[in-house]
């Protein structure tokens, strides 16, 4: 069955990605993420009040403005994760991977 090492797999990649979450949460907003903000914090408050649906719409909004906010992609995975919508948390997930990788390339090519 495929959807077994799928699960594990999310599994993994959702803790990963909620310690990235948390320690993101609690620094500053990014510089990737500065033109977001007001939609990232409106998220925030949606989610901490268990609106869902609205802090989905919030993150996707932040994305809109901000595209390669990682936290904003990871925490709109999160989000549809707590609304067991796992195809759209596996997207977002992916999002953030490839905004994080981006990210990075661009810091060493700074620092090389």
């Amino acid at each position: 069955m495929r959807t077994a090492p799928l699960l594990l797999a999310i599994h993994f990649l959702l803790l990963s990605v909620q310690f990235y979450a948390i320690a993101a949460h609690a620094q500053e907003i990014s510089t990737e993420c500065a033109p977001a903000q007001e939609q990232l914090k409106a998220a925030e408050l949606a989610s901490a009040q268990n609106d869902l649906v609205t802090a989905v719409s919030h993150y996707k909004t932040a994305l809109q403005i901000a595209p390669a906010c990682v936290e904003a992609a990871v925490n709109l995975g999160v989000t549809y994760n707590r609304l067991n919508q796992p195809e759209e948390a596996i997207k977002a997930f992916q999002q953030a991977l490839r905004n994080e990788q981006s990210a990075r390339a661009v810091s060493d090519a700074i620092v090389a």
